[in-house]
């Protein structure tokens, strides 16, 4: 019972490390290529994805992603 105990913490740390957020959207470089986007959540990825494809002009999607990777 140890022996599974400890498989199941073992396999659980390992995957944590693995599970980080999903990548922004190609089209995010469009609207502001030099921002850092390595360290997002992934509710902000998630926000920044929905901006990008909100239809939104130009100037209304850079603010929204500057707002949101602030």
């Amino acid at each position: 019972m140890k022996t599974l105990i400890a498989s199941a913490l073992t396999a659980t740390a390992l995957f944590a490390g693995a599970a980080q957020a999903a990548p922004v959207s190609s089209e995010v470089q469009t609207y502001l290529p030099n921002a850092n986007y390595s360290n997002l959540s992934d509710t902000q990825v998630a926000a920044i994805n929905s901006v990008v494809h909100s239809g939104k002009n130009y100037n209304e999607t850079r603010s929204a992603i500057r707002s949101i990777l602030n």
